[in-house]
């Protein structure tokens, strides 16, 4: 397969808005296409950024350096942000699967499974989890942040590792289910 390189085209200040949208909108979303490996729901998410932030700069009057190269960059940069924080967010849930299992546990469970189960736990489990986890927060300052006592958030915490251990592999011996 080829691909081809980005055409050269008239900026947007020589062909006017409308023009400019027709002549490129294809350019971009198929580069937004072949950049998230045919995925149509993230290239349109990814076109209608770029194009977001276009009308951005033409509202701000920065408009002279708006060409299709520019809006391929912008939709490139956004794609790179959102792998970079998929790759936080997946290391971030190995964190939380690594701290409710136990020694004896099924590997075999997937980081996705991980954040399915997350969403299943109540307000108050998922949120001391993802604050001690995937935020870093000291038990201290979550604490803090949810007015309870230190021993209370430990307990709480305790709590929540077990419920999504049991969603994850089952309930343990003496556990909850």
């Amino acid at each position: 397969m080829t691909i081809e390189p980005i055409p050269q085209q008239r900026s947007f200040g020589e062909l006017g808005f409308d023009a400019f949208y027709r002549t490129n909108l294809g350019i971009v979303y198929g580069y937004a296409l072949r950049l998230c490996g045919g995925s149509v729901e993230r290239a349109q998410d990814l076109t209608q950024e770029a194009w977001e932030a276009f009308v951005d700069q033409v509202r701000t009057g920065r408009a002279d350096r708006l060409d299709v190269r520019w809006l391929i960059a912008v939709a490139r940069n956004r794609y790179i942000d959102q792998w970079r924080r998929t790759r936080t967010l997946e290391s971030k849930l190995g964190l939380v699967w690594n701290a409710t299992r136990d020694c004896d546990t099924d590997d075999s469970v997937t980081r996705q499974q991980v954040l399915e189960r997350l969403g299943q736990l109540d307000d108050d489990h998922r949120l001391v989890l993802m604050m001690r986890y995937i935020d870093g927060m000291p038990v201290e300052e979550i604490a803090t942040a949810i007015s309870r006592t230190i021993t209370a958030t430990y307990s709480l915490l305790a709590r929540a590792r077990q419920d999504l251990r049991a969603r994850l592999v089952g309930p343990t011996v003496g556990g909850a289910s």
